[in-house]
């Protein structure tokens, strides 16, 4: 029950009449009337009224009375807004205190040497101590030894002072595992402005500082992986500027870091080259990755070819942010290719010229074999026994030479790439005894 439902069980009426019964006796006071003339006309109550005196105790006491009933009236007023007040003051805190226990971060109060007088259920479960462990106790009951002394000198003189102090403190827990807390440690001030006791707030902050050293590994990892490989890596920003050059690339171009980083490419191109880094960027914001050579110009004007390995980088949202690629100097292996395409060619002309003359050798061969082979024939139709042997010498190695020459011309066709091939049945055989037997005299006269 609130206190503005309680009845005092007055009555209203008898007040207000004293209150004009009082306002009319003053007013005929001080105009001269007689009081109880005035009184009886208004109330029955004046004709037992004898004297001037008795109508100015009833006048004090009805004024009297109304000051009373004002009073009391007010004080009512003022103890139901009070009490409305002090019940949502009530409700507030218990709210607050809700709140407090719900969180999962620690809280705690000390006094202004540091023991703690409160601290709330995620504060003794951060730790593993009980509230009653907590109270009376400081905070070296955490204390690792991880920690450098001179923070704690800072905190002091931090606080000391008025201020907000903030760190990050390996703790030990009650088990002894360690924990890394994200403190905040403020003051607070009594009525007379004095620092009387400190607000400590604490947040376990040890898995986020396990993935930043995670990451931090993995940066110094990648960093020595980069700065160590054997071909230059540049990163470019979504407008192509070089935001990061590893030292093979500033050492193949013969440029300082600061004399690459945040220029563009083309500053290092001719047109021809310019024009294959505008239309490689494109592919690579539609997430194609395309293999490519590019000569670029380095500080001392020499030219370097580079065989690259673009990607793209994009963000979580899809769009393209830059990218970064891996530049492998192909200078010498390219110069070897020339040399290696005009040595061919080369090659080939002296294969045409080769060519050429073994057709045209073949020809001045072949024609005065034919005649001889053909003279050959005639004579061995009117000859003697004696001239047919050394005609038949003269046939064989005719036709033999007659063979070769062939065999040369069937060889520049090859190499022409110009030669037909016709197949046909044939007994292989007969070829074999024919080859046999070709070949066999010529065998026996080396004998």
């Amino acid at each position: 029950m609130k206190i503005r439902d309680l009845k005092f069980g007055l009555n209203p009426r008898p007040y207000f009449l004293f209150v004009l019964l009082a306002i009319l006796g003053s007013a005929f006071v001080l105009l001269g009337s007689s009081p109880e003339t005035a009184f009886n006309l208004f109330h029955p109550i004046g004709k037992h009224l004898e004297s001037n005196l008795s109508l100015y105790l009833w006048l004090t006491f009805g004024a009297l009375f109304t000051i009373v009933m004002f009073t009391i009236r007010w004080k009512k007023r003022e103890l139901a807004k009070q009490g409305d007040t002090r019940f949502e003051n009530d409700n507030v805190l218990h709210l607050f205190s809700e709140a407090i226990s719900a969180t999962s971060d620690g809280m705690a109060l000390t006094d202004i040497s540091g023991t703690f007088i409160w601290a709330n259920p995620g504060f003794c479960k951060m730790t593993g101590y009980s509230l009653g462990e907590i109270i009376g106790s400081n905070p070296r009951l955490f204390k690792s030894g991880k920690q450098d002394p001179s923070v704690y000198k800072t905190l002091w003189s931090t606080v000391l002072a008025g201020r907000t102090f903030s760190g990050d403190f390996v703790n030990k827990r009650k088990d002894g595992t360690l924990y890394t807390g994200e403190v905040i440690i403020t003051p607070v001030h009594d009525r007379r402005g004095k620092v009387s006791h400190f607000s400590v707030m604490e947040r376990d902050i040890s898995n986020r500082v396990e993935r930043e050293e995670t990451l931090h590994q993995n940066q110094e990892r990648f960093k020595t992986l980069v700065e160590t490989m054997n071909d230059g890596l540049a990163m470019f920003d979504s407008k192509d500027h070089i935001t990061y050059a590893n030292p093979v690339f500033l050492s193949k171009l013969g440029y300082s870091g600061s004399e690459v980083v945040g220029f563009e490419m083309s500053r290092f191109l001719d047109e021809k080259n310019k024009n294959i880094v505008v239309e490689q960027r494109a592919r690579r914001r539609k997430g194609h990755r395309q293999h490519y050579d590019l000569e670029m110009t380095s500080k001392s004007g020499t030219r370097k070819v580079f065989a690259i390995s673009p990607s793209g980088l994009f963000n979580l949202a899809g769009e393209f942010v830059g990218s970064f690629a891996i530049f492998r100097d192909v200078t010498l292996d390219r110069e070897s290719e020339e040399q290696f395409a005009l040595a061919l060619e080369k090659t080939e002309s002296v294969n045409q010229f080769k060519i050429s003359l073994l057709d045209n050798v073949s020809h001045e061969f072949r024609t005065p074999l034919s005649g001889i082979i053909g003279f050959a024939d005639l004579l061995a139709e009117s000859a003697t026994s004696d001239q047919i042997e050394m005609i038949s010498h003269i046939q064989s190695d005719s036709l033999r030479l007659l063979e070769t020459i062939n065999e040369v011309l069937d060889m520049s066709t090859v190499l022409s790439q110009n030669m037909v091939t016709n197949s046909k049945p044939c007994h292989i055989t007969q070829e074999v005894l024919q080859a046999v037997r070709k070949w066999k005299v010529l065998a026996e006269k080396k004998q």
